[in-house]
Protein backbone atom coordinates (compact mmCIF):
# COMPACT_ATOMS: atom_id res chain seq x y z
CA UNK A 1 0.00 0.00 0.00
CA UNK A 2 1.29 3.49 -0.78
CA UNK A 3 0.04 6.99 -0.04
CA UNK A 4 0.62 10.24 -1.89
CA UNK A 5 -0.77 13.76 -1.73
CA UNK A 6 -3.89 14.88 -3.51
CA UNK A 7 -1.71 16.68 -6.00
CA UNK A 8 -0.40 13.40 -7.42
CA UNK A 9 -3.31 10.94 -7.69
CA UNK A 10 -3.11 10.99 -11.47
CA UNK A 11 0.48 9.74 -11.37
CA UNK A 12 -0.54 6.84 -9.16
CA UNK A 13 -3.55 5.98 -11.29
CA UNK A 14 -1.52 6.08 -14.48
CA UNK A 15 0.89 3.48 -13.15
CA UNK A 16 -1.83 1.00 -12.20
CA UNK A 17 -4.28 -1.14 -14.16
CA UNK A 18 -7.86 0.06 -14.06
CA UNK A 19 -8.91 -2.95 -11.97
CA UNK A 20 -7.08 -1.47 -8.95
CA UNK A 21 -9.30 1.32 -7.55
CA UNK A 22 -7.89 4.53 -6.12
CA UNK A 23 -9.77 5.45 -2.94
CA UNK A 24 -9.37 8.86 -1.28
CA UNK A 25 -9.55 9.10 2.51
CA UNK A 26 -8.75 11.92 4.99
CA UNK A 27 -5.25 11.50 6.33
CA UNK A 28 -6.31 12.35 9.89
CA UNK A 29 -8.42 9.19 9.99
CA UNK A 30 -5.38 7.00 9.40
CA UNK A 31 -3.60 5.47 12.40
CA UNK A 32 0.21 5.34 12.50
CA UNK A 33 1.38 2.27 10.67
CA UNK A 34 5.02 1.58 9.79
CA UNK A 35 3.88 -0.48 6.80
CA UNK A 36 2.67 2.66 5.06
CA UNK A 37 5.07 4.69 2.99
CA UNK A 38 4.45 8.39 2.49
CA UNK A 39 6.04 10.47 -0.22
CA UNK A 40 8.14 13.33 1.29
CA UNK A 41 6.88 15.69 -1.39
CA UNK A 42 3.37 15.23 -0.07
CA UNK A 43 4.22 16.50 3.45
CA UNK A 44 6.33 19.68 3.30
CA UNK A 45 8.31 20.52 6.42
CA UNK A 46 9.03 16.94 7.41
CA UNK A 47 12.26 15.07 6.76
CA UNK A 48 12.11 11.71 5.04
CA UNK A 49 13.37 9.88 8.14
CA UNK A 50 10.49 11.40 10.15
CA UNK A 51 7.85 10.01 7.83
CA UNK A 52 7.66 6.43 9.03
CA UNK A 53 4.10 7.21 9.96
CA UNK A 54 1.79 10.20 9.78
CA UNK A 55 1.62 12.21 13.06
CA UNK A 56 -1.88 12.82 14.37
CA UNK A 57 -1.20 16.56 14.78
CA UNK A 58 -0.77 17.10 11.07
CA UNK A 59 -3.58 19.19 9.61
CA UNK A 60 -6.26 17.26 7.71
CA UNK A 61 -5.39 16.64 4.13
CA UNK A 62 -6.65 14.28 1.43
CA UNK A 63 -4.42 11.48 0.26
CA UNK A 64 -4.77 8.80 -2.37
CA UNK A 65 -4.81 5.23 -1.08
CA UNK A 66 -4.02 2.48 -3.57
CA UNK A 67 -5.18 -0.94 -2.40
CA UNK A 68 -4.05 -4.09 -4.18
CA UNK A 69 -6.09 -7.18 -3.52
CA UNK A 70 -4.18 -10.41 -3.14
CA UNK A 71 -5.04 -13.15 -5.58
CA UNK A 72 -5.70 -15.53 -2.69
CA UNK A 73 -8.32 -13.13 -1.27
CA UNK A 74 -10.74 -13.51 -4.20
CA UNK A 75 -13.50 -16.11 -3.73
CA UNK A 76 -12.97 -17.86 -7.07
CA UNK A 77 -10.47 -18.20 -9.84
CA UNK A 78 -11.62 -16.55 -13.06
CA UNK A 79 -12.37 -19.01 -15.83
CA UNK A 80 -14.47 -19.59 -18.91
CA UNK A 81 -15.69 -22.66 -20.69
CA UNK A 82 -17.93 -23.70 -23.56
CA UNK A 83 -21.10 -25.55 -22.64
CA UNK A 84 -22.76 -27.67 -25.34
CA UNK A 85 -25.51 -30.28 -25.26
CA UNK A 86 -27.63 -32.46 -27.53
CA UNK A 87 -25.00 -32.85 -30.24
CA UNK A 88 -26.59 -36.15 -31.41
CA UNK A 89 -23.67 -36.88 -33.69
CA UNK A 90 -24.33 -38.47 -37.09
CA UNK A 91 -28.09 -37.85 -36.97
CA UNK A 92 -29.24 -36.52 -40.38
CA UNK A 93 -31.14 -33.26 -40.77
CA UNK A 94 -34.59 -33.17 -42.35
CA UNK A 95 -35.62 -30.28 -44.64
CA UNK A 96 -38.33 -29.66 -47.25
CA UNK A 97 -37.30 -30.31 -50.86
CA UNK A 98 -38.89 -29.07 -54.06
CA UNK A 99 -35.95 -30.21 -56.18
CA UNK A 100 -33.84 -33.26 -56.82
CA UNK A 101 -31.40 -34.03 -54.02
CA UNK A 102 -27.80 -33.75 -55.19
CA UNK A 103 -24.88 -35.65 -53.67
CA UNK A 104 -23.27 -32.48 -52.29
CA UNK A 105 -26.48 -31.41 -50.59
CA UNK A 106 -27.12 -34.89 -49.22
CA UNK A 107 -23.61 -35.03 -47.72
CA UNK A 108 -24.07 -31.57 -46.18
CA UNK A 109 -27.29 -32.65 -44.46
CA UNK A 110 -25.84 -35.97 -43.29
CA UNK A 111 -22.70 -34.30 -41.91
CA UNK A 112 -24.46 -31.32 -40.30
CA UNK A 113 -24.15 -32.58 -36.72
CA UNK A 114 -20.50 -33.53 -37.29
CA UNK A 115 -19.83 -30.08 -38.76
CA UNK A 116 -21.39 -28.54 -35.65
CA UNK A 117 -18.93 -30.52 -33.51
CA UNK A 118 -16.04 -29.21 -35.61
CA UNK A 119 -17.30 -25.68 -34.98
CA UNK A 120 -17.34 -26.27 -31.22
CA UNK A 121 -13.79 -27.64 -31.26
CA UNK A 122 -12.60 -24.68 -33.36
CA UNK A 123 -14.18 -22.22 -30.90
CA UNK A 124 -12.52 -23.94 -27.95
CA UNK A 125 -9.11 -23.72 -29.63
CA UNK A 126 -9.52 -20.15 -30.82
CA UNK A 127 -10.84 -18.81 -27.51
CA UNK A 128 -8.43 -20.93 -25.43
CA UNK A 129 -11.13 -21.88 -22.95
CA UNK A 130 -10.35 -23.62 -19.68
CA UNK A 131 -12.48 -26.66 -20.54
CA UNK A 132 -15.35 -28.00 -22.62
CA UNK A 133 -18.53 -29.14 -20.87
CA UNK A 134 -20.84 -31.58 -22.69
CA UNK A 135 -24.15 -32.23 -20.92
CA UNK A 136 -26.10 -35.10 -22.40
CA UNK A 137 -26.91 -36.72 -25.75
CA UNK A 138 -23.49 -36.29 -27.33
CA UNK A 139 -24.43 -39.32 -29.44
CA UNK A 140 -27.40 -41.69 -29.60
CA UNK A 141 -26.43 -45.11 -28.35
CA UNK A 142 -29.41 -46.66 -30.13
CA UNK A 143 -27.90 -45.69 -33.52
CA UNK A 144 -24.58 -47.46 -32.87
CA UNK A 145 -22.88 -44.98 -35.19
CA UNK A 146 -19.19 -45.58 -35.85
CA UNK A 147 -18.89 -42.18 -37.55
CA UNK A 148 -20.12 -40.50 -34.39
CA UNK A 149 -17.48 -42.28 -32.28
CA UNK A 150 -14.67 -41.45 -34.71
CA UNK A 151 -15.67 -37.78 -35.01
CA UNK A 152 -15.89 -37.48 -31.24
CA UNK A 153 -12.48 -39.10 -30.73
CA UNK A 154 -10.94 -36.84 -33.37
CA UNK A 155 -12.29 -33.72 -31.70
CA UNK A 156 -11.19 -34.84 -28.23
CA UNK A 157 -7.68 -35.50 -29.51
CA UNK A 158 -7.49 -31.99 -30.96
CA UNK A 159 -8.38 -30.56 -27.56
CA UNK A 160 -5.85 -32.83 -25.86
CA UNK A 161 -3.07 -31.43 -28.02
CA UNK A 162 -4.11 -27.95 -26.86
CA UNK A 163 -4.31 -29.16 -23.21
CA UNK A 164 -8.04 -28.40 -22.96
CA UNK A 165 -9.94 -30.83 -20.69
CA UNK A 166 -13.39 -32.19 -21.54
CA UNK A 167 -16.07 -33.00 -18.95
CA UNK A 168 -18.95 -35.22 -20.04
CA UNK A 169 -22.29 -35.55 -18.26
CA UNK A 170 -24.14 -38.60 -19.68
CA UNK A 171 -27.75 -38.09 -20.76
CA UNK A 172 -30.72 -40.15 -21.87
CA UNK A 173 -29.40 -40.81 -25.38
CA UNK A 174 -25.86 -41.59 -24.21
CA UNK A 175 -26.27 -43.32 -20.83
CA UNK A 176 -23.26 -44.05 -18.61
CA UNK A 177 -23.06 -47.65 -19.85
CA UNK A 178 -22.44 -46.46 -23.41
CA UNK A 179 -19.51 -44.28 -22.32
CA UNK A 180 -17.95 -47.16 -20.40
CA UNK A 181 -17.94 -49.22 -23.59
CA UNK A 182 -15.80 -46.71 -25.50
CA UNK A 183 -12.20 -47.96 -25.53
CA UNK A 184 -9.10 -45.78 -25.35
CA UNK A 185 -10.73 -42.52 -24.38
CA UNK A 186 -8.21 -39.63 -24.54
CA UNK A 187 -6.76 -38.78 -21.13
CA UNK A 188 -8.15 -35.22 -21.26
CA UNK A 189 -11.74 -36.55 -21.21
CA UNK A 190 -13.49 -37.09 -17.89
CA UNK A 191 -16.90 -38.75 -17.78
CA UNK A 192 -18.88 -37.80 -14.67
CA UNK A 193 -20.89 -40.89 -13.78
CA UNK A 194 -23.99 -40.53 -11.58
CA UNK A 195 -22.81 -43.49 -9.50
CA UNK A 196 -19.64 -41.67 -8.46
CA UNK A 197 -19.98 -40.27 -4.91
CA UNK A 198 -17.46 -37.50 -5.49
CA UNK A 199 -17.12 -34.86 -8.19
CA UNK A 200 -14.43 -34.60 -10.82
CA UNK A 201 -12.01 -31.68 -10.47
CA UNK A 202 -10.27 -29.30 -12.82
CA UNK A 203 -6.84 -28.57 -11.32
CA UNK A 204 -4.67 -25.60 -12.25
CA UNK A 205 -1.32 -24.95 -10.50
CA UNK A 206 -2.12 -27.59 -7.87
CA UNK A 207 -5.41 -25.84 -7.09
CA UNK A 208 -8.93 -27.16 -7.72
CA UNK A 209 -10.59 -24.37 -9.69
CA UNK A 210 -13.78 -26.22 -10.74
CA UNK A 211 -15.69 -29.35 -9.81
CA UNK A 212 -18.21 -31.17 -11.99
CA UNK A 213 -20.61 -33.77 -10.67
CA UNK A 214 -23.51 -35.74 -12.12
CA UNK A 215 -24.71 -36.97 -8.74
CA UNK A 216 -26.18 -35.38 -5.62
CA UNK A 217 -22.78 -34.77 -4.03
CA UNK A 218 -22.43 -32.21 -1.26
CA UNK A 219 -18.78 -32.56 -0.22
CA UNK A 220 -16.40 -34.76 1.73
CA UNK A 221 -17.51 -36.22 5.05
CA UNK A 222 -16.06 -34.88 8.29
CA UNK A 223 -14.98 -36.92 11.30
CA UNK A 224 -18.62 -37.39 12.35
CA UNK A 225 -19.66 -38.65 8.90
CA UNK A 226 -21.59 -35.49 8.11
CA UNK A 227 -21.41 -34.25 4.53
CA UNK A 228 -19.71 -30.85 4.38
CA UNK A 229 -18.40 -28.54 1.69
CA UNK A 230 -14.63 -28.64 1.39
CA UNK A 231 -12.36 -25.72 0.57
CA UNK A 232 -9.06 -25.60 -1.26
CA UNK A 233 -5.76 -24.98 0.49
CA UNK A 234 -5.67 -21.42 -0.88
CA UNK A 235 -8.99 -20.56 0.76
CA UNK A 236 -10.71 -20.15 -2.60
CA UNK A 237 -13.69 -22.29 -3.49
CA UNK A 238 -13.80 -24.17 -6.77
CA UNK A 239 -16.65 -23.28 -9.09
CA UNK A 240 -19.14 -26.08 -8.48
CA UNK A 241 -21.10 -27.42 -11.44
CA UNK A 242 -24.02 -29.81 -11.05
CA UNK A 243 -26.97 -31.15 -13.02
CA UNK A 244 -30.74 -31.03 -12.78
CA UNK A 245 -33.56 -32.41 -14.88
CA UNK A 246 -37.29 -32.86 -14.63
CA UNK A 247 -36.79 -36.63 -14.70
CA UNK A 248 -34.64 -36.47 -11.58
CA UNK A 249 -37.11 -34.14 -9.92
CA UNK A 250 -40.00 -36.49 -10.70
CA UNK A 251 -38.02 -39.41 -9.34
CA UNK A 252 -37.16 -37.59 -6.12
CA UNK A 253 -40.79 -36.48 -5.73
CA UNK A 254 -41.98 -40.04 -6.23
CA UNK A 255 -39.51 -41.41 -3.69
CA UNK A 256 -40.52 -38.73 -1.21
CA UNK A 257 -44.20 -39.53 -1.61
CA UNK A 258 -43.56 -43.27 -1.24
CA UNK A 259 -41.52 -42.64 1.89
CA UNK A 260 -44.26 -40.45 3.30
CA UNK A 261 -46.88 -43.08 2.56
CA UNK A 262 -44.73 -45.78 4.16
CA UNK A 263 -44.35 -43.70 7.32
CA UNK A 264 -48.09 -43.17 7.50
CA UNK A 265 -48.73 -46.89 7.07
CA UNK A 266 -46.20 -47.69 9.76
CA UNK A 267 -47.82 -45.29 12.19
CA UNK A 268 -51.27 -46.62 11.39
CA UNK A 269 -50.13 -50.22 11.81
CA UNK A 270 -51.01 -51.09 8.22
CA UNK A 271 -49.30 -53.99 6.50
CA UNK A 272 -50.74 -53.70 2.99
CA UNK A 273 -48.60 -52.12 0.26
CA UNK A 274 -50.50 -49.28 -1.43
CA UNK A 275 -48.17 -47.54 -3.87
CA UNK A 276 -51.08 -46.08 -5.84
CA UNK A 277 -52.23 -44.14 -2.80
CA UNK A 278 -48.73 -42.77 -2.39
CA UNK A 279 -48.71 -41.48 -5.95
CA UNK A 280 -52.15 -39.91 -5.59
CA UNK A 281 -50.95 -38.19 -2.45
CA UNK A 282 -48.36 -36.24 -4.48
CA UNK A 283 -50.69 -34.87 -7.18
CA UNK A 284 -49.77 -31.36 -8.38
CA UNK A 285 -51.34 -28.78 -10.63
CA UNK A 286 -49.15 -27.32 -13.38
CA UNK A 287 -48.48 -24.14 -11.40
CA UNK A 288 -47.72 -26.09 -8.24
CA UNK A 289 -45.45 -28.44 -10.16
CA UNK A 290 -43.40 -25.58 -11.65
CA UNK A 291 -43.12 -23.87 -8.27
CA UNK A 292 -42.07 -27.12 -6.63
CA UNK A 293 -39.50 -27.73 -9.38
CA UNK A 294 -38.01 -24.28 -8.85
CA UNK A 295 -37.85 -24.85 -5.09
CA UNK A 296 -36.12 -28.16 -5.78
CA UNK A 297 -33.46 -26.41 -7.89
CA UNK A 298 -32.90 -23.70 -5.28
CA UNK A 299 -32.51 -26.31 -2.55
CA UNK A 300 -30.08 -28.26 -4.71
CA UNK A 301 -27.95 -25.18 -5.35
CA UNK A 302 -28.05 -24.05 -1.72
CA UNK A 303 -27.20 -27.37 -0.11
CA UNK A 304 -24.56 -28.21 -2.70
CA UNK A 305 -23.13 -24.68 -2.88
CA UNK A 306 -23.50 -24.96 -6.65
CA UNK A 307 -22.63 -22.01 -8.86
CA UNK A 308 -23.74 -23.42 -12.21
CA UNK A 309 -26.31 -26.11 -12.91
CA UNK A 310 -26.71 -27.88 -16.26
CA UNK A 311 -30.38 -28.19 -17.13
CA UNK A 312 -30.71 -31.52 -18.95
CA UNK A 313 -33.40 -33.45 -20.74
CA UNK A 314 -34.72 -30.75 -23.10
CA UNK A 315 -33.73 -29.24 -26.46
CA UNK A 316 -34.95 -25.70 -25.80
CA UNK A 317 -32.37 -23.11 -24.83
CA UNK A 318 -33.15 -21.56 -21.46
CA UNK A 319 -31.51 -19.80 -18.53
CA UNK A 320 -32.75 -19.45 -14.96
CA UNK A 321 -30.98 -16.90 -12.75
CA UNK A 322 -31.13 -17.61 -9.03
CA UNK A 323 -29.43 -16.10 -6.00
CA UNK A 324 -26.81 -18.84 -5.89
CA UNK A 325 -25.96 -18.89 -9.58
CA UNK A 326 -27.44 -19.88 -12.92
CA UNK A 327 -29.31 -22.86 -14.31
CA UNK A 328 -28.71 -23.18 -18.03
CA UNK A 329 -29.43 -25.36 -21.04
CA UNK A 330 -27.53 -24.35 -24.20
CA UNK A 331 -30.11 -25.99 -26.49
CA UNK A 332 -28.98 -28.21 -29.35
CA UNK A 333 -25.92 -27.67 -31.51
CA UNK A 334 -27.78 -28.73 -34.68
CA UNK A 335 -31.57 -29.06 -34.91
CA UNK A 336 -32.83 -32.11 -36.78
CA UNK A 337 -35.72 -30.08 -38.20
CA UNK A 338 -37.30 -26.67 -37.92
CA UNK A 339 -39.79 -28.10 -35.44
CA UNK A 340 -37.02 -28.13 -32.82
CA UNK A 341 -35.65 -24.63 -33.51
CA UNK A 342 -34.32 -22.44 -36.33
CA UNK A 343 -30.61 -22.70 -35.45
CA UNK A 344 -28.22 -24.62 -33.22
CA UNK A 345 -26.27 -23.00 -30.41
CA UNK A 346 -23.79 -23.56 -27.62
CA UNK A 347 -22.78 -21.20 -24.80
CA UNK A 348 -19.60 -19.44 -23.75
CA UNK A 349 -19.75 -19.23 -19.95
CA UNK A 350 -17.51 -16.73 -18.17
CA UNK A 351 -17.07 -16.69 -14.37
CA UNK A 352 -15.15 -13.85 -12.73
CA UNK A 353 -13.29 -13.85 -9.41
CA UNK A 354 -16.44 -12.82 -7.52
CA UNK A 355 -18.45 -15.71 -8.92
CA UNK A 356 -20.51 -13.59 -11.32
CA UNK A 357 -21.59 -15.66 -14.33
CA UNK A 358 -22.21 -14.36 -17.84
CA UNK A 359 -23.47 -16.54 -20.70
CA UNK A 360 -22.93 -15.72 -24.37
CA UNK A 361 -24.84 -17.51 -27.13
CA UNK A 362 -22.76 -18.92 -30.00
CA UNK A 363 -24.22 -20.30 -33.22
CA UNK A 364 -22.94 -23.75 -34.18
CA UNK A 365 -25.38 -25.24 -36.69
CA UNK A 366 -24.40 -25.97 -40.28
CA UNK A 367 -28.05 -25.97 -41.39
CA UNK A 368 -30.22 -23.00 -40.42
CA UNK A 369 -33.85 -22.25 -41.17
CA UNK A 370 -34.99 -18.82 -42.33
CA UNK A 371 -38.61 -17.62 -42.38
CA UNK A 372 -39.00 -14.61 -44.67
CA UNK A 373 -42.13 -12.70 -45.68
CA UNK A 374 -42.21 -11.17 -49.17
CA UNK A 375 -44.79 -8.44 -49.79
CA UNK A 376 -45.53 -7.72 -53.45
CA UNK A 377 -47.55 -4.94 -55.09
CA UNK A 378 -50.16 -5.17 -57.80
CA UNK A 379 -47.55 -4.35 -60.47
CA UNK A 380 -44.98 -6.92 -59.26
CA UNK A 381 -43.41 -9.28 -61.78
CA UNK A 382 -41.45 -12.48 -61.44
CA UNK A 383 -38.10 -10.79 -62.14
CA UNK A 384 -38.65 -7.91 -59.72
CA UNK A 385 -39.76 -10.35 -57.03
CA UNK A 386 -36.61 -12.45 -57.52
CA UNK A 387 -34.45 -9.35 -57.09
CA UNK A 388 -36.39 -8.47 -53.96
CA UNK A 389 -35.85 -11.98 -52.61
CA UNK A 390 -32.11 -11.80 -53.23
CA UNK A 391 -31.90 -8.47 -51.40
CA UNK A 392 -33.75 -9.89 -48.40
CA UNK A 393 -31.46 -12.92 -48.29
CA UNK A 394 -28.40 -10.69 -48.11
CA UNK A 395 -29.93 -8.92 -45.10
CA UNK A 396 -30.30 -12.13 -43.09
CA UNK A 397 -27.89 -12.70 -40.18
CA UNK A 398 -25.02 -14.98 -41.14
CA UNK A 399 -22.77 -17.13 -38.96
CA UNK A 400 -19.40 -18.64 -39.78
CA UNK A 401 -20.77 -22.13 -39.16
CA UNK A 402 -23.55 -21.80 -41.77
CA UNK A 403 -23.35 -24.15 -44.76
CA UNK A 404 -27.01 -24.56 -45.78
CA UNK A 405 -30.02 -22.28 -45.42
CA UNK A 406 -33.48 -23.80 -45.65
CA UNK A 407 -35.56 -20.75 -46.55
CA UNK A 408 -39.33 -20.72 -46.17
CA UNK A 409 -40.89 -17.88 -48.15
CA UNK A 410 -44.37 -16.54 -47.51
CA UNK A 411 -45.37 -14.40 -50.50
CA UNK A 412 -48.20 -11.98 -49.74
CA UNK A 413 -49.98 -9.74 -52.21
CA UNK A 414 -53.06 -9.20 -54.39
CA UNK A 415 -54.79 -12.34 -55.56
CA UNK A 416 -54.18 -11.76 -59.33
CA UNK A 417 -50.43 -11.38 -58.73
CA UNK A 418 -50.34 -14.50 -56.57
CA UNK A 419 -52.15 -16.45 -59.27
CA UNK A 420 -49.59 -15.33 -61.86
CA UNK A 421 -46.74 -16.47 -59.61
CA UNK A 422 -48.35 -19.89 -59.23
CA UNK A 423 -48.77 -20.23 -63.00
CA UNK A 424 -45.15 -19.16 -63.62
CA UNK A 425 -43.91 -21.61 -60.94
CA UNK A 426 -42.24 -19.11 -58.62
CA UNK A 427 -40.73 -21.86 -56.45
CA UNK A 428 -38.88 -23.39 -59.41
CA UNK A 429 -37.62 -19.97 -60.51
CA UNK A 430 -36.31 -19.22 -57.01
CA UNK A 431 -34.60 -22.62 -56.83
CA UNK A 432 -32.80 -22.06 -60.13
CA UNK A 433 -31.89 -18.37 -59.73
CA UNK A 434 -31.06 -18.40 -56.01
CA UNK A 435 -29.46 -21.81 -55.63
CA UNK A 436 -26.39 -20.54 -53.79
CA UNK A 437 -24.33 -17.44 -53.14
CA UNK A 438 -21.09 -16.50 -51.41
CA UNK A 439 -20.81 -14.62 -48.11
CA UNK A 440 -17.44 -13.69 -46.58
CA UNK A 441 -15.71 -16.10 -48.91
CA UNK A 442 -17.94 -18.98 -47.78
CA UNK A 443 -20.17 -20.86 -50.24
CA UNK A 444 -23.73 -21.05 -48.91
CA UNK A 445 -26.26 -23.52 -50.31
CA UNK A 446 -29.94 -22.49 -50.39
CA UNK A 447 -33.04 -24.69 -50.22
CA UNK A 448 -36.33 -22.90 -50.91
CA UNK A 449 -39.93 -23.51 -49.98
CA UNK A 450 -42.49 -20.99 -51.27
CA UNK A 451 -45.97 -20.46 -49.87
CA UNK A 452 -48.40 -17.93 -51.32
CA UNK A 453 -50.96 -16.02 -49.31
CA UNK A 454 -53.32 -13.53 -51.01
CA UNK A 455 -54.30 -10.33 -49.28
CA UNK A 456 -57.62 -10.51 -47.38
CA UNK A 457 -60.57 -8.90 -49.08
CA UNK A 458 -63.74 -7.31 -47.78
CA UNK A 459 -67.27 -7.75 -49.05
CA UNK A 460 -69.57 -4.74 -49.48
CA UNK A 461 -71.93 -5.91 -46.75
CA UNK A 462 -69.98 -5.75 -43.49
CA UNK A 463 -72.68 -7.71 -41.66
CA UNK A 464 -72.82 -10.53 -44.15
CA UNK A 465 -72.05 -14.09 -43.12
CA UNK A 466 -69.02 -14.21 -45.43
CA UNK A 467 -67.46 -11.14 -43.81
CA UNK A 468 -68.15 -12.48 -40.34
CA UNK A 469 -66.38 -15.70 -41.28
CA UNK A 470 -63.41 -13.77 -42.71
CA UNK A 471 -63.13 -11.75 -39.50
CA UNK A 472 -62.81 -14.95 -37.50
CA UNK A 473 -59.82 -16.18 -39.50
CA UNK A 474 -56.52 -15.20 -37.92
CA UNK A 475 -53.35 -14.77 -39.94
CA UNK A 476 -51.78 -17.83 -38.35
CA UNK A 477 -54.80 -19.92 -39.29
CA UNK A 478 -54.58 -18.73 -42.89
CA UNK A 479 -50.89 -19.59 -43.08
CA UNK A 480 -51.48 -23.02 -41.57
CA UNK A 481 -54.34 -23.70 -43.98
CA UNK A 482 -52.17 -22.68 -46.91
CA UNK A 483 -49.42 -24.99 -45.70
CA UNK A 484 -51.81 -27.94 -45.61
Amino acid sequence: MSLSAETAPELVADRLPLRHPVNRVPAEELSPNPRFYYSPSSLPGFAEEDLRFLPQRVRPMTVSCVCRRKESDVPYRAQRFIHAANLRLDVPVSVHFSEQLTDDLRHALEDATLTALDTIIERCLRLKVDFLLLSGNVFLESDRSLRARLAMQRGFNQLREAEIPVFVLPGEGDPPESWRKIPEMPDNVTVCYPSSPEPEYLVRDDEAVASVSSSMWYGAADSFGIQVIGRSDTGRDPVRIGVVSRARFDESRKMESLKGAADEELLAGMVEDTPSAALDHATFTVAEYEESFRDYIEQLMTEGHLNYVCYMGELERRTLSLAGGKVHCPGTTQPRSQIECDAGTCSLVTIDTEGEISIEQMNTSAVDWKNIDLFVDSDATLNTSLEQMKAQLLEQPYNDSDRVWAVRWTVRGPLPVIQNFVEEDLELAVTVELEEFEIRGQRLRLIHEVRTLPDPWEVPDKDSQAQQFADLLTEDAMVSRRKL
